[in-house]
């Protein structure tokens, strides 16, 4: 792919390009590039060199020093500072040991100097800078960790404690503190990391069934790892495990491109099975690390391309997957979006005889596995959904039915992508049908139903 930052003269027409990316692939969520002011300086982001980091160009497209440089990923533009020529911005997998997605708060100096760690605290940390950039807003947690906040200067000294969030009355009501983990993918040699959810009442000397909760990317691998960040992520793996499920949400190769580029670029011209052998070798090593896991029950849920992913799983590997609630699927990635097809699928150039060239693109679908269907599969669908068609799931139904499988179907009426005003009975829609069919307890789910 490629990319130019240009110059043009509106008087005269004439551009000039002052920086170019050429032979790698560009990310929806890459940071805006940055002029200064005064000097009319470049502050330009890549991730030519294998992670993203900033460069320095002059005003006339000459590289003036490659700011960022070790291996970690450098991210938003926190302040620029001219008069001291200091950069302040976000950055991850760089502390040792930790976390690779927790993001921190850095400074250094534009010619590449003087790089530091401000935000100390193992946590994931929320950054407000002041408009001087003399201080900032801290505010700190991980899934296991409440809330807190304090001010710090543009040295990372604290200057004010300001509060923690009191989960006191929580804690009263049971509440159990998820458990961030580790494990490797199916290469055996990647680490990949995820959030454990249990039931308040864990007993470990039981059996529970288990539940992968994912989406596969690739700009973003949505884990909650804020105290309560992503809230439907929280929202449905606390309820789930209440119910007597243990709850994975965890990432896997080519899901974030804020790994590396090696880690973002895996598998790309396969939107469909990627996913899936990590997604199974994860919870494998679960099962061989936890006694209380049961690998003969096993589900997964996700929506949009975790929708994709999660009935890809359960046709990919039917003797794996037990069930699998799908919301929302690009289900045929070929008559999705144009941009997310031709950037994530494999596209070629070909040129007929009279010398017109056209681009061709095709990617794997769940269609042409719906056959393998062996559990239980739900498909839910808004009707009004105008980011992925309903289409789309009824095609992939259309093939259900001509194989001759049973699955079920709930449409969402007056709903769009995010199903809007009805997301709690959703919510409890799926909790049922995990219960009545990983579990078998149907007498428990209609009385829970019934009492909703």
């Amino acid at each position: 792919m490629s990319l130019d930052l240009c110059a043009a003269d509106p008087a005269t027409g004439a551009c000039a390009i002052l920086v170019e990316e050429r032979n790698h692939r560009q990310i929806i969520t890459r940071p805006p590039y940055h002029l200064l002011a005064k000097t009319g300086e470049i502050l330009w982001w890549s991730m030519r060199n294998g992670f993203g980091h900033f460069y320095l160009y002059s005003k006339t497209g000459n590289l003036l020093a490659r700011v960022t440089k070790e291996a970690f990923h450098s991210g938003r533009v926190v302040f620029i500072d001219e008069e001291e020529r200091i950069l302040y911005f976000m950055g991850n997998g760089r502390e040792q040991g930790r976390n690779p997605y927790f993001h921190y708060l850095y400074r250094i100096n534009l010619d590449g100097t003087g790089l530091s760690t401000l935000t100390p605290k193992d946590a994931e940390h929320e950054i407000t800078m002041s408009e001087s950039g003399r201080y900032f807003f801290d505010n700190y947690s991980r899934p296991d960790l409440e809330p807190q906040a304090m001010v710090r200067d543009n040295r990372g000294q604290v200057v004010l404690e300001l509060e923690a969030a009191d989960i006191s009355s929580l804690k009263e009501a049971g509440w159990r503190a998820p458990e961030i983990f580790k494990a490797k993918a199916a290469n055996g040699k990647t680490d990949l990391w995820g959030v454990l959810f249990k039931p308040f009442d864990f007993d470990p000397s039981k059996k529970y069934p288990i539940i992968s909760y994912g989406y596969p990317g690739k700009e973003g691998e949505f884990i909650p790892w804020r105290f309560s960040h992503n809230a439907w992520t929280t929202l449905m793996s606390v309820s789930l495990a209440q119910y007597g499920f243990i709850v994975a949400v965890y990432g896997n190769r080519g899901g974030s491109p804020e790994r590396s580029y090696a880690y973002y670029d895996f598998e790309w011209d396969n939107l469909r099975d990627y996913p899936i052998a990590d997604k199974k070798a994860v919870i494998e090593q679960l099962a061989v690390r936890h006694t209380y896991i049961d690998i003969d029950r096993v589900g997964i849920m996700g929506a949009s391309s975790g929708g994709f992913m999660a009935a890809t799983a359960i046709l990919a590997e039917p003797d794996f997957f037990k069930v699998a609630v799908s919301r929302a699927g690009n289900h045929d990635n070929n008559l999705y979006w144009h941009h997310w097809n031709e950037r994530y699928g494999k596209v070629t150039q070909e040129t007929d005889k009279g010398g017109r060239i056209r681009f061709l693109s095709r990617t794997p679908t769940n269609n042409e596995i719906a056959s393998n269907l062996k559990g239980r599969l739900l498909l839910v669908q808004g009707d009004m959904d105008l980011h992925v068609p309903p289409s789309l799931t009824a095609r992939l139904v259309n093939d259900l039915i001509e194989a001759n499988k049973r699955f079920d179907q709930f449409i969402v009426p007056g709903c769009n992508h995010f199903f809007g005003k009805n997301w709690q009975y959703l919510l409890r829609y799926i909790e049922l049908y995990f219960v009545e069919n990983l579990m078998g307890d149907t007498r428990r789910s209609t009385d829970i139903f019934d009492s909703f």
